[in-house]
């Protein structure tokens, strides 16, 4: 009887560190993730506040660009100019800080319409006129694409990132392509830079945030490591996928998107018919 005694408390004792350990677990597990909730609301928080400030400071700087243009002198329009693209860096640090707090928060829901694909790249195009003018450009988007179902602001951010990345870790004057092609039941977009590719075991690790490539260059080069991120929530949440790929120090990164069974006709003024 004792031993049986013995045997019972041994269990319930063990019953009891076990129950305890799960509670643990589950306490560490609730406080990281109201500690991710915090952050992501913070960050939110920042980036907004951040958006009043800047939006003036670069309404203010366009006037006075154009006013330089009449009686200004080269170096303070060259001044003017640099303030200026600062001011751009610290919007789109803004505008990924806030995509970002989106993707996080399980807030980022697409509002689709029927878009034109050759749109949305022109449009991301003319976001990045300035810097692409020291690449060489290449687009190939094909006969047959069909309208997609997307969220236009959302899908040309996706290729804003990917065009701005290309820059960023290509060299001036190399090529950077946006392939575009149907299959059955969707739209891969693939955006192509030559620069100095991506070791294999990074491919995957570029898509998560705050990651930065390896290596004493990419150190020397602006951002914040959401872009991808960015991409890859914003795809997904499209019901796509995305993905990266380096050869013979060419890096290419592929999204799909998956297209509706019946998209609708689209006349050359982009109205549905």
């Amino acid at each position: 009887l004792q031993m049986a005694g013995e045997i019972f408390v041994n269990g319930f004792e063990r019953q009891q560190v076990e129950e305890n350990l799960r509670k643990s677990e589950a306490a560490k597990v609730e406080a990281f993730r109201q500690s991710d909730a915090l952050k992501t609301a913070l960050l939110s928080l920042v980036s907004h506040e951040l958006r009043t400030p800047l939006t003036a400071m670069k309404a203010s700087i366009a006037g006075l660009i154009e006013l330089s243009r009449q009686d200004t002198s080269k170096v303070q329009q060259e001044f003017l100019q640099g303030i200026n693209q600062e001011i751009d860096f610290l919007n789109g640090l803004v505008d990924n800080l806030l995509d970002m707090s989106k993707v996080e928060a399980g807030t980022l829901v697409p509002h689709r319409e029927w878009h034109l694909l050759e749109d949305l790249v022109e449009g991301a195009i003319r976001r990045l006129e300035m810097s692409l003018k020291s690449r060489s450009l290449q687009v190939n988007l094909g006969e047959k694409i069909s309208p997609i179902f997307v969220d236009g602001m959302e899908i040309q951010q996706v290729l804003i990132n990917l065009l701005d990345n290309a820059v960023k870790y290509s060299p001036p004057g190399s090529l950077i392509s946006i392939v575009g092609r149907m299959t059955p039941n969707q739209v891969e977009v693939r955006v192509s830079s030559e620069g100095e590719g991506i070791p294999r075991e990074e491919l995957v690790s570029i898509f998560n945030r705050f990651y930065r490539l390896k290596g004493p260059r990419t150190r020397l080069i602006r951002g914040t490591g959401l872009g991808l991120a960015i991409c890859k929530g914003m795809v997904e949440a499209h019901g796509g996928r995305i993905w990266a790929e380096s050869q013979n120090r060419v890096v290419t990164i592929s999204f799909t998107l998956p297209i509706p069974d019946a998209p609708p006709m689209i006349n050359f003024d982009g109205e549905e018919e």
